[in-house]
């Protein structure tokens, strides 16, 4: 805050001036202060009042980045010329109450727009089933019917608890009405685990990261059912394929 006393007069009539109607003998005296003091800024105080309102109002909704580049061109492009000083005083203070205020507008709106959301895309199972097939605590098992043209490999580590199934050759389902249920031979356990539910693309392929919610002690073979949607606790169906494991 400055020490004379006659500046601080002069900045306080700009703060009455910037946020509400100056009196009717306030306005000769503040224009006496200003032709006494020409290097004040008389935009300064409104302009800062309106940036910081500008801040103030609210979060808008993301801005395009092309319409952001549009503003910023029109802006420059419009851009109004000085407002002749009241007191003389010269270009370049006015110019610079402009350039701070502006500064400060755009600096609060930017760090107050909502940043772009960045999407991380799901790992590719295809990458990470080769990842597990170089791993040696992994095991593979294998089926195939060669009447009904289908096939099905499983790679899968206990110390991991994490498989993959591959499929080929098998009817697409309808998910609404059936899927198809991996389950896990353990001969720890009274029933299959269950592997969890997947669907066959219309190509007659899938590929899926096999589910456990229960702790795999001893995988000695994988099998394929179809049920209905959603899966069961317990299959009654046919074991379309049984998966086991190759020798070594």
């Amino acid at each position: 805050m400055t020490s004379d006393p006659r500046r601080a007069r002069l900045e306080e009539l700009l703060g009455t001036e910037a946020t509400q109607k100056l009196t009717p003998a306030e306005g000769p005296e503040l224009d006496a202060l200003l032709a006494a003091f020409p290097d004040e800024d008389p935009d300064g105080f409104e302009l800062a009042a309106a940036a910081v309102h500008l801040a103030l109002i609210g979060v808008p909704d993301p801005m395009p980045a092309a319409l952001v580049e549009k503003l910023n061109l029109t802006a420059v492009a419009l851009a109004p010329s000085p407002k002749v000083p009241r007191t003389g005083r010269p270009a370049w203070a006015m110019w610079g109450g402009w350039a701070v205020a502006a500064g400060l507008a755009w600096l609060l709106l930017y760090t107050n727009w909502p940043q772009p959301v960045v999407v991380v895309p799901p790992p590719d199972l295809a990458q990470e089933r080769e990842k597990l097939l170089k791993d040696r605590s992994a095991k593979t098992s294998a089926a195939e019917d060669a009447k009904a043209g289908s096939s099905a490999n499983v790679v899968w580590s206990t110390a991991k608890q994490e498989g993959y199934l591959e499929v080929r050759g098998l009817k697409p389902n309808d998910p609404a009405k059936e899927q198809y249920q991996l389950w896990i031979v353990d001969p720890t356990r009274k029933q299959p685990v269950d592997g969890g539910v997947f669907d066959v693309k219309a190509d007659g392929t899938a590929l899926v990261r096999v589910r456990v919610p229960i702790v795999v002690k001893d995988a000695l073979a994988f099998a394929v059912t179809k049920e209905t949607a959603g899966g069961v606790v317990v299959s009654d169906g046919p074991m379309l394929l049984v998966l086991k494991p190759k020798p070594g």
